[in-house]
């Protein structure tokens, strides 16, 4: 399902971790546990941002399988977003598929960096939003692939940019549906999502994310994504967040390995502080493990032995409880 990029660098991600005894210790149902001090494989905004998200995503795109914060990645806003999900589903001078009129950043969201083209079917504002556009959908597909430029998904935007319009569910299904056939995955660009209001005009559709589908029998679960940002919804622009809704477990990895987090003065502070008082006694990785702390052999690659990395970006009570050992 994900790219030959995409793939290896979710292999990847593991490749760190092949000695790694695993994390054992919690503090109420196992406080003897082995502690194993990694980073957390969180994206941007660590852990708590993401799950506080679920909150206002459950809320305002009432989801039909509920979400959790795994679920959920954070980039720095949606250009990087796009950016990454285009390189981890896609590979170079492939395409994606999305209806005129469309958003012109596309066009630089996929194509700067993932070097993806943004292919068009021909539709016009007028019919773009009816269930039978996806056999234009399947045309510019047909087209494209047999000229080379594999399609690997279509974007849609939701509610639409720039005719603010909101697709009606049933062209919503058939464009799943037409991924499913092909299995190619369904993007939908949700950064609009609750920036809508009653018009008062005829025939309009309310706003329904993508979340809120029942996918059963439908298209498989891992093909959707659904892309959401700060900075339309809260008319904040300078507040650089976009989020990666998905439950496609290896396009969580293959995310996770290109946005990474970084270490925080407080957590340095912190911990080397705490060093300073102990001392540092050297102890063998045997005496560590007895003691209940595992230590991750060679992986550094130093050429002076005894020598490793600490990794302190984990819950303050953790650290303090391997520190204490």
């Amino acid at each position: 399902m994900l790219s030959s990029r995409g793939k290896v660098n979710a292999d990847q991600l593991d490749i760190p971790w092949r000695f790694a005894l695993g994390t054992k210790y919690d503090l109420e149902t196992n406080p003897l546990g082995i502690i194993l001090l990694r980073n957390r494989r969180y994206s941007a905004g660590g852990p708590r941002f993401p799950a506080v998200l679920t909150t206002h995503l459950t809320e305002y795109f009432p989801p039909h399988e509920p979400l959790v914060g795994t679920d959920i990645g954070i980039t720095s806003a949606a250009t990087a977003l796009h950016e990454v999900l285009a390189y981890s589903v896609a590979e170079p001078r492939g395409g994606i598929l999305t209806s005129w009129p469309f958003y012109g950043r596309f066009e630089l969201d996929f194509g700067n960096k993932a070097q993806l083209k943004v292919v068009c079917p021909e539709t016009y504002a007028e019919t773009c939003f009816q269930p039978d556009v996806v056999q234009v959908f399947e045309e510019a597909l047909a087209k494209s692939n047999a000229e080379g430029l594999k399609i690997r998904a279509p974007l849609v935007v939701y509610p639409h940019n720039p005719l603010g319009r909101c697709y009606p569910k049933d062209t919503l299904i058939a464009l799943m549906k037409f991924c499913e056939k092909h299995q190619i995955h369904f993007i939908s660009d949700e950064v609009y999502g609750v920036s809508v209001f009653v018009s008062g005009e005829p025939d309009v559709v309310p706003s329904t994310s993508d979340l809120a589908t029942d996918l059963t029998g439908i298209i498989d679960r891992n093909l959707l994504h659904v892309t959401y940002a700060m900075t339309k919804d809260f008319g904040a622009d300078g507040l650089r967040l976009g989020a990666l809704i998905t439950r496609n477990e290896q396009l969580k990895k293959a995310f996770l390995a290109v946005v990474r987090c970084r270490r925080t003065a407080v957590a340095s502070k912190f911990v080397t502080g705490r060093l300073r008082e102990m001392g540092v006694p050297y102890l063998t990785e045997r005496e560590l493990v007895d003691a209940g702390v595992f230590l991750h052999p060679v992986e550094e690659h130093s050429l002076v032995l005894g020598r490793f990395r600490l990794v302190y970006i984990v819950e303050r009570s953790i650290v303090d409880e391997w520190l204490r050992r």
